[in-house]
């Protein structure tokens, strides 16, 4: 999950966006984003991120099937789906392809091609939504309470106070 975050800082950084709220869910990521620039590229940002986060997603499996383990196959120990959720991974239902040099099945992608985006309007107030998307968990039933959930944050507003 680390890495995931870290990443995200570096290309938003990169490509000149603000992250107000991001919300790592065992299925998805939520992400509040804001262009600081006119010509700030909303897919070229995405797309760069998906692709690093997607390399060492294919790099982390790589290094799991050399440790024994049976990842991102539907016969994953619960101990190594745990693991994935813990990595912000979550195990792929079903396998994409064989891999013909090991005989081994390798994972879907971890991220879908597309994505979702919605521009807010100017009665919608970037506080509202950075709290609908750290609500997610708790309307999952992941916590009880949003700020247990430890896969959020944002690096534009300080969540102590925030919450």
């Amino acid at each position: 999950m680390k890495h995931l975050i870290k990443m995200l800082k570096k290309k938003s950084e990169l490509f000149g966006f603000k992250v107000w709220a991001f919300c790592f869910m065992p299925d998805h990521l939520h992400l509040l984003i804001e262009g600081k620039f006119p010509g700030s590229d909303l897919k070229k940002f995405v797309s760069s991120y998906k692709q690093s986060t997607g390399y060492h997603y294919k790099k982390y499996v790589a290094q799991s099937r050399s440790a024994g383990l049976q990842s991102c196959q539907n016969k994953a120990s619960p101990a190594a789906q745990k693991n994935y959720v813990a990595q912000g991974f979550s195990p792929a239902p079903k396998p994409a392809a064989q891999d013909r040099s090991a005989g081994l099945q390798s994972c879907q992608a971890l991220w879908q091609p597309s994505y979702y985006d919605h521009i807010l309007r100017k009665d919608e107030a970037i506080t509202d939504i950075a709290q609908y998307i750290f609500d997610n968990p708790v309307r999952k039933g992941l916590v009880k309470h949003y700020p247990d959930y430890e896969h959020k944050g944002s690096f534009e507003l300080d969540l102590k106070h925030f919450f």
